[in-house]
């Protein structure tokens, strides 16, 4: 586990999705966000328990998981499936809190969120590495493209011109290139979730 101290002195505590989620990157991001506002989030609960999921090859990965978050052979969601898992999450602990999907943002503008002390999960790639399309599915006769190596993180903020993140793969906090960031975040869509 890493810190790291969000405007206002808040403090941002990292969680691994290794061992128990080898594919549940977008859970523990979760998991990660629900505990900064004060609630006790399990990233295996969230999975077993508030996430959508299906077969593979029968699932629509932008609205549910195909496969197991637990296993290595899960593939990954996307935005709605979170924002699903969130607010179900969030209705049976009667929290107050908001889940939004706010696709479609620049990852520049997402900036104005960090500052005000609000995290914010976004869609990447693993270490930014260059990605590319995998297995297709046809689900409700649509052809569906999975983009690998897909990650979800959760963007803290930016410092001396660096991203700041908290990388549920590793468990800890990174910074990476904002431009590069960008690049793989429009590649994914330019998706972001984000709870207040």
């Amino acid at each position: 586990m890493t810190e790291e101290f969000l405007p206002g002195g808040r403090k941002f505590v990292t969680i691994c999705q290794y061992p128990e989620l080898p594919t549940g990157c977008e859970v523990t991001a979760l998991a990660m966000v629900l505990r900064f506002y004060g609630l006790d989030a399990d990233k295996c609960e969230l999975s077993d328990k508030y996430l959508d999921k299906g077969k593979i090859g029968e699932t629509d990965f932008r609205v549910a998981f195909p496969g197991d978050p637990h296993s290595i052979n899960g593939y990954g969601c996307y935005s709605k499936a979170i924002v699903s898992c969130a607010g179900r999450f969030l209705r049976d602990r009667d929290s107050p809190l908001n889940v939004r999907d706010i696709s479609g943002q620049r990852l520049r503008d997402l900036f104005v969120h960090t500052a005000n002390g609000i995290p914010v999960l976004i869609w990447c790639t693993i270490d930014l590495r260059e990605g590319y399309y995998t297995r297709q599915w046809i689900i409700n006769g649509e052809k569906l493209r999975w983009y690998a190596p897909e990650h979800c993180v959760v963007l803290l903020g930016e410092v001396e011109g660096k991203s700041v993140i908290a990388d549920p793969r590793t468990g800890g906090i990174v910074r990476w290139d904002i431009d590069l960031l960008e690049k793989r975040y429009d590649e994914l869509m330019r998706q972001a979730v984000m709870i207040f």
